[in-house]
């Protein structure tokens, strides 16, 4: 125990959370490790590039695009689109070239970078189960044609919470 500030540290039990408690002891904390989301891959991969010819593919997550190269999945021909710079990174990571990455991190930012250009397009959303619907009516709105893989789900582990009686 260090005589740091107690830090509870809630990213999903996987490299985030010991980069996070690693960083925090760095910093002179005493993190306390409590996974309060769990991710669950779907088994799924975006089906541009499959059976669907989209224009763009949009990514929401660096676990996301984890999942897909994982299994091996590409964007082939499709504009590769992340919604900010450490879902890029990953991208870029496995070797993918990125596109766009809009200047505002969300759905509404995402919406709000291709709406001018997207018209009569296919977008494949590929994401976890929580995503909002501000990107998938946004897009629609602006008259693409969007299909939605979920990748993974999120929840929250039986043992989480326990930080909040230490």
């Amino acid at each position: 125990m260090s005589d740091g500030p107690r830090v509870a540290v809630f990213r999903p039990d996987d490299d985030r959370i010991d980069r996070a408690v690693t960083l925090l002891a760095s910093l002179g904390a005493d993190p306390v490790a409590d996974p309060m989301l769990a991710v669950e891959p779907t088994g799924a991969t975006p089906v541009a590039g499959e059976s669907l010819d989209a224009a763009y593919v949009v990514f929401t997550s660096k676990t996301g695009v984890e999942l897909a190269a994982d299994v091996g999945w590409t964007p082939g021909e499709a504009a590769l689109v992340a919604i900010g710079p450490s879902t890029a990174a990953a991208a870029r990571e496995v070797g993918w070239s990125v596109d766009i990455v809009p200047e505002e991190y969300t759905s509404a930012g995402l919406v709000a970078t291709l709406r001018d250009s997207v018209d009569g397009e296919v977008i494949e959303v590929a994401r976890s189960d929580h995503g909002s619907d501000v990107l998938l009516d946004g897009l629609r709105d602006a008259g693409a044609r969007v299909t939605e893989t979920v990748l993974y789900r999120l929840s929250r582990p039986d043992d989480a919470g326990e930080s909040a009686s230490l």
